[in-house]
């Protein structure tokens, strides 16, 4: 039976909540272990939509954006500790890392033996 003749199937969860997804969909939809999949509640069903393809396209696309750019992947990264920072200052005001540290300090002071 081809995957263009399987338009419905039946599947069993198991103990974990996991679905297995038949030989023939796989092969058709180019899945193998370690494969992305979306999953969208409609109505009363489960839709699942294969991602690895798009996210493929995607990280091709990222690349020629960052190569028009001039920009490499260190370029990005090498200001992301300050760019964090800044933005977790502003979410959480000034003193976040201040509490965050004292919070830190006194869970290590009452943990270590």
């Amino acid at each position: 039976m081809s995957a263009q003749e399987v338009l419905a199937g039946f599947v069993h969860l198991d103990e974990k909540g996991r679905i297995a997804i038949t030989k023939p969909i796989r092969e058709a939809f180019g899945l193998h272990a370690g494969s992305t999949v979306a999953w969208v509640k409609v109505a009363n069903g489960l839709m699942i939509i294969p991602q690895d393809r798009y996210l493929a396209q995607l990280m091709d696309d990222a690349t020629a954006a960052l190569e028009r750019a001039g920009l490499t992947s260190d370029d990005l990264l090498s200001g992301l500790d300050e760019t964090r920072a800044e933005v977790t200052t502003e979410h959480y005001g000034e003193g976040y890392f201040v509490r965050l540290r004292e919070t830190a300090a006194k869970r290590d002071a009452t943990t270590k033996p």
